[in-house]
């Protein structure tokens, strides 16, 4: 009895790692939401988003796996960009990340924040970080 709990284990185990599919029913929402939050944050640490003259670093970040988005803002943009601000954009990249069209959700996500973002003081519109997307295999 305990060889076939331990084969069927196993079993499992490898359909998770061969099926992502299979591997989202064991995923509850709120731990994907979870997992996908702190995942940000390391980013947006490890990254150093945050070393800018005046802490104006933004993460847009999409999990694939997930079908999650985070964004992340710095101190220094709290008075232009809002919970609501991110919903909304959260909400116009959502559909296409539901039909897997990644780049379309980025130009929705990046619209609207241009939009939120736009100022005109030369000094906040240096740009200090890379723009370049970071994608990395899930683990």
């Amino acid at each position: 009895m305990v060889a076939g709990i331990l084969a069927s284990g196993a079993l499992l185990a490898l359909l998770t790692v061969m099926f992502p599919r299979f591997a989202k029913y064991f995923l509850s929402g709120y731990r994907a939401e979870a997992e996908v939050q702190q995942y940000a944050k390391s980013l947006f640490l490890d990254r150093e988003l945050f070393a800018t003259r005046n802490r104006t670093g933004i993460l847009l970040l999409v999990s694939l796996f997930e079908r999650r988005i985070v964004i992340l803002s710095d101190k220094g943009l709290d008075a232009q960009v809002k919970e609501e601000d991110r919903s909304a954009m959260i909400a116009a990249m959502t559909p296409f990340l539901k039909r897997k069209q990644i780049s379309q959700a980025f130009d929705a996500g990046l619209d609207s924040l241009s939009s939120l973002v736009t100022t005109t003081s030369r000094e906040t519109t240096i740009n200090e970080l890379p723009d370049e997307i970071i994608e990395e295999e899930g683990l």
